[in-house]
């Protein structure tokens, strides 16, 4: 195996997965909206890791990028025009570290993600293994180490329900 094989080995073994929704793997044929909370202006890894998920469960879905300054008029029309959607997937790209009131921060995430689910299925997923998101609920939820390329490729074979191919 090379390094990249073993690295995403590694990242897969140690993601943390809470399913009482019972939602992995995805439905393919469930309506989907997903959206990237972030502060990144590149967007790379969260756009990477939406092509990948449209791929590998090929389902078109309807997705948003988002930041902490998005206002409630805003939360507002995307919850109506995602209205179809019965399952609403967060991959929580933020990193509380880098926040400057962790509590408050925390909070207005919870807001913008329970404003946006209202009462549909509803995954998250981290790219942090931060302990300021263990309070959080989600009929499934989804903890990575980080947001590198095998994070997102070990997320992506969680939610479809399978094993890296050299995986034992």
């Amino acid at each position: 195996m090379n390094t990249e094989q073993i690295n995403l080995i590694n990242t897969y073994k140690a993601i943390e997965t809470t399913d009482k929704g019972r939602l992995l793997p995805m439905d393919e044929n469930i309506p989907m909206a997903g959206f990237a909370l972030t502060d990144s202006e590149e967007l790379t890894n969260e756009t990477l890791f939406f092509r990948m998920l449209s791929q590998a469960i090929e389902n078109d879905c309807d997705l948003g990028f988002l930041d902490m300054n998005i206002t409630d008029d805003e939360i507002r029309i995307l919850s109506e025009s995602i209205s179809n959607a019965e399952l609403i997937l967060f991959a929580i790209f933020l990193k509380p570290s880098d926040f400057e009131d962790v509590q408050s921060e925390i909070q207005r995430i919870k807001s913008i993600l329970k404003k946006l689910s209202k009462d549909k299925k509803t995954m998250i997923i981290f790219f942090s293994k931060a302990p300021e998101y263990n309070s959080f609920s989600a009929d499934t939820i989804i903890r990575t180490t980080d947001s590198t390329e095998a994070s997102l490729a070990a997320a992506i074979f969680v939610l479809c329900g399978r094993k890296p191919e050299f995986y034992n």
